[in-house]
């Protein structure tokens, strides 16, 4: 696990560091060196830039054949002052766009908004001397239901991201694409600055703004990837002796375009972590962990632990946009037609009993 640059801290990331210690060794890599011994790296949230240096070993890693899996944020965004009128989220300074351009992603200054989203507890007016608050869907926390046909993604449940922001991919030949997670039929992405106020959900949250489908939000790249160094200075004080311009067969790189995907929530009564996924306001666990680590077997080629998971999930997530179009015609079929029928069918018995028993003794 990559430290040095403000990733998650050891509170933050608690039960997803717990699980792979379960099944891993798990150790702290600060990339003053070029990594060698690790089967995989895990870059979680970093928010301070990456200097040359650990760029090249970083780079020289992933060309020696390893695998990496990095959950980014683009923009700083939190909810501490999403409460304020105009709260804007700007991009993070990383230096790692050149570098994963040159591999084949980039992952875009936006936030993206999807109407498949988690509630949130908003203050909708008071009652007396008591704010009256209600959940209402937060549409930066989307909840991801759709995901491609791959061992990692296979039967999964819904994912909770936060924060989380599109993703392009460009064109490199040798590189093999695959994106494995994707935003609802109704989204949209919002480029940076961002304004992050819980005031837009009462004007700017209509669905006729939600015109996206589809966006990836995670993409898994393998093949033969070419160094940001080839045909470049190299970093000062770097010995490039053993430099490699082109990587090895199975190299692999997956980029989650949300940094908090790997965040367990934090109980304030006894500050201990929280279940990874475990979100408090709806009382749901969500399927990050699962996700997560289905990406880390997937990277170290470890098949068994993905084919374990043989549990069919059918995930029939409700058309939000569809039932509140479609509300009043379902309110009145259910309502109304049944009531209808009864009349109907009393009248009918009424004058089938009335004419079948009024004709006793008239001969």
């Amino acid at each position: 696990m990559v430290k040095g640059h403000r990733e998650l801290d050891s509170l933050e990331i608690a039960s997803f560091a717990s699980a792979l210690a379960n099944l891993y060794d798990l150790e702290i890599e600060n990339l003053q060196t070029t990594p060698s011994d690790y089967d995989a790296l895990i870059i979680a949230k970093p928010t301070r830039a990456f200097s040359e240096q650990e760029k090249y070993h970083l780079d020289q890693y992933v060309m020696g054949g390893g695998k990496v899996l990095m959950l980014i944020d683009k923009l700083q965004a939190d909810m501490d002052s999403a409460s304020a009128v105009f709260n804007y989220a700007f991009p993070y300074d990383l230096n790692i766009d050149d570098q994963l351009f040159k591999y084949g992603i980039r992952v875009n200054s936006d936030l993206l908004m999807d109407n498949s989203a988690a509630g949130y507890p908003v203050v909708v007016g008071n009652m007396g001397d008591q704010p009256q608050i209600k959940l209402q869907n937060w549409p930066f926390y989307p909840i991801i239901n759709r995901f491609s046909d791959h061992a990692i993604t296979r039967n999964m449940g819904a994912v909770l991201l936060r924060f989380g922001s599109s993703i392009d991919t460009i064109r490199t030949p040798g590189i093999k694409k695959t994106p494995l997670m994707f935003s609802s039929q109704y989204s949209r992405v919002v480029s940076a600055p961002v304004n992050v106020s819980v005031q837009d959900l009462r004007t700017n949250m209509t669905s006729d703004k939600f015109d996206k489908q589809y966006l990836p939000v995670a993409y898994l790249l393998e093949g033969k990837f070419e160094s940001l160094y080839k045909n470049r200075f190299k970093p000062e004080n770097i010995d490039d002796s053993n430099f490699i311009e082109s990587a090895k067969t199975g190299a692999k790189l997956l980029v989650v375009s949300d940094g908090d995907i790997a965040r367990n929530e934090i109980n304030t009564r006894n500050n201990s972590p929280q279940p990874l996924g475990f979100y408090p306001f709806s009382q749901n666990t969500f399927a990050n962990q699962d996700f997560l680590m289905n990406a880390i077997a997937y990277l170290i080629d470890d098949e068994g632990i993905i084919t374990a998971r043989n549990k069919e999930i059918k995930i029939r997530p409700l058309n939000k946009v569809k039932i509140s179009k479609e509300k009043t015609k379902w309110q009145i079929i259910n309502m109304a037609i049944p009531v209808l029928l009864l009349i109907v069918y009393g009248v009918v018995r009424f004058y089938w009993r009335k004419k079948k028993y009024t004709g006793f003794g008239t001969e």
